[in-house]
């Protein structure tokens, strides 16, 4: 039998606990989350329309940590590596126009035909557009800095 020594101990192996039991759950949410988009926007990536599904992933538009919001309506499927520059800011969706724009300095390291594509939606609604608001402020902000 384990003896547990002092109340600090028995406090930080609960907090060690609840904080596996949040990551589980995370990484369940994450599961359902890829699911819905993936029946919503289809099997591929929205901006590159790459269709290997091993490299596209569910991207939050809204950081999953600040709102805790896995609708479908606040996610995009991307490719791996877009979806790390979508969280950087170097990626932005322009919501009215839902057109793709670049940081200058991906245009030079090869991703240069993906500015000014169009999001592809699927025929749905498409994502929230205040989200994507958002975004834009942030991927806007990156770009001041240039």
């Amino acid at each position: 039998v384990e003896k547990i020594g002092h109340p600090g101990e028995i406090a930080s192996l609960i907090e060690a606990r609840r904080r596996v039991l949040r990551e589980i759950a995370v990484r369940r949410g994450q599961a359902k989350f890829r699911e819905r988009l993936l029946r919503r926007y289809g099997a591929r990536c929205q901006i590159s329309g790459c269709r290997f599904t091993e490299l596209v992933e569910a991207a939050h538009i809204r950081p999953y940590a600040a709102c805790e919001d896995n609708g479908e309506r606040n996610g995009l499927l991307l490719r791996s590596d877009l979806h790390t520059l979508f969280d950087l800011g170097y990626l932005g969706i322009e919501p009215p126009t839902l057109r793709i724009s670049l940081h200058p300095g991906l245009r030079e390291a090869g991703y240069a035909d993906l500015d000014g594509q169009t999001l592809d939606v699927n025929g749905t609604s498409g994502p929230d557009f205040d989200a994507l608001a958002e975004r834009w402020i942030f991927f806007s902000s990156k770009l001041a800095r240039v």
